[in-house]
């Protein structure tokens, strides 16, 4: 609750001034470009061992979801992650935010089921 506030606080600001608010956002904003830039030249040497990818399949298969896309779709965020972290390697940390975001709306739900 605490960001939205501040998101909704953000956008009133920027709605009042833009010119103003992209003053003052200037600097975050370079800095983000700079990090996005960064991880882009690094995404295609991201590397992935055996051990990640065993532990991919495993998030997948205990979430109980069909077929690879979500181990493929996981894999994907893990390297953006770590290069959005500058890294070259993937570490578990990476697999487990991946799996946050990708895993959640590819749960199985029995026919009916909340109904």
């Amino acid at each position: 609750p605490k960001d939205r506030v501040e998101i909704i606080k953000r956008r009133i600001a920027f709605e009042k001034d833009p010119e103003q608010f992209s003053r003052e956002w200037s600097e975050q904003s370079t800095a983000i470009a700079n990090r996005i830039a960064r991880g882009m030249e690094l995404l295609p040497h991201v590397e992935a061992d055996d051990s990640i990818l065993d532990e991919i399949v495993r998030r997948s298969l205990d979430t109980g979801v069909d077929g690879h896309r979500s181990d493929i779709i996981m894999l994907k965020a893990s390297k953006t992650l770590a290069a959005w972290h500058g890294r070259t390697t993937i570490i578990p940390e990476d697999v487990q935010e991946a799996a946050e975001l990708t895993l959640a709306h590819r749960i199985r739900r029995q026919p009916f089921e909340g109904m």
